[in-house]
């Protein structure tokens, strides 16, 4: 009977102790798996983070400053245009008002003026509609860089599992049998 119950135990050990091992072995496998496709993913936002970042600081800096200064000049000659234009418009309607028909001069002017207007206002939006397009480029610079930390803060904590799960392995078994079942002598006699 003793044969029979240090079998069994035996066989119940081997078991724990290869399930034990495969379950290590998994998580480790896991976590190497995680870890190479947060490194590949860092990499990748990396290399976007870069590319943003040279958008935003590289030669395009300069055009930011000058965008901004078309906007203040072309925002300063749309006043002045539309000063000189509600001049001449008043200069018409005090001539139409005294029943005199209006100089062809300062309708001409006013067309031109009216043209210029809405020229200035298709620069505007043009020049604004760029600083929008840098200002979204700024911000995805700057989402990217938040992301590549969180990334980084990931792969460290992942590696340091794989390091510890990479210990684990090799590990002796954590249940062990401490001793044989004794062989019981004969009751009675």
């Amino acid at each position: 009977i003793a044969m029979i119950v240090n079998a069994v135990t035996a066989a119940y050990l081997d078991d724990a102790v290869r399930k034990d091992r495969t379950e290590r072995e998994s998580r480790y496998d896991v976590l190497v798996t995680k870890f190479k496709e947060v490194m590949s993913e860092l990499k990748q936002e990396r290399d976007r983070s870069e590319a943003l970042e040279l958008a935003v600081k590289g030669g395009e800096g300069a055009e930011a400053g000058w965008l901004e200064r078309d906007l203040e000049g072309f925002s300063t000659e749309l006043t002045s245009v539309r000063v000189a234009l509600r001049s001449v418009e008043a200069d018409i309607a005090a001539a139409t008002a005294t029943g005199e028909p209006a100089d062809a001069k300062l309708t001409a002017r006013q067309n031109v003026l009216a043209d210029q207007a809405v020229a200035l206002n298709a620069e505007i939006e043009r020049v604004r509609t760029k600083l929008r397009a840098r200002q979204q480029v700024a911000a995805e610079c700057e989402a990217s860089r938040r992301e590549v930390e969180r990334l980084q803060r990931v792969a460290d904590q992942l590696g340091l599992q794989v390091g510890s799960q990479a210990a684990t392995i090799n590990m002796p078994p954590r249940v062990r049998l401490l001793e044989e079942a004794p062989v019981p002598g004969p009751v009675g006699r």
